[in-house]
């Protein structure tokens, strides 16, 4: 468990990590993702350890979240679900 203090997104301090995870849960746009992570027969380390490694930019592991969590329409959401005709293959 982490000793140091978390600051959450709007400045609140949090004691342990998981009253941060919490905190993020309760927010709309990230549940989706924890509740992912969450399953049995997931591996929490391995689905972070492209963080840790420092493999990626911080704005590409956001991207990789939000994506994940379905807030970005990307091209084939709209062009497949939402069946927007203005969206052309590349």
């Amino acid at each position: 468990m982490r000793s140091r203090k978390l600051k959450n997104v709007v400045g609140l301090q949090c004691s342990t990590l998981e009253q941060k995870e919490e905190i993020w849960e309760s927010k709309a746009l990230h549940w989706r993702h924890i509740k992912h992570v969450r399953q049995d027969h997931i591996s929490k380390k391995m689905s972070y350890q492209f963080l840790q490694s420092g493999q990626v930019f911080p704005e590409t592991d956001s991207f990789i979240l939000t994506i994940q969590d379905q807030v970005i329409a990307t091209k084939n959401y709209q062009k497949f679900i939402i069946k927007d005709g203005s969206v052309k293959d590349d």
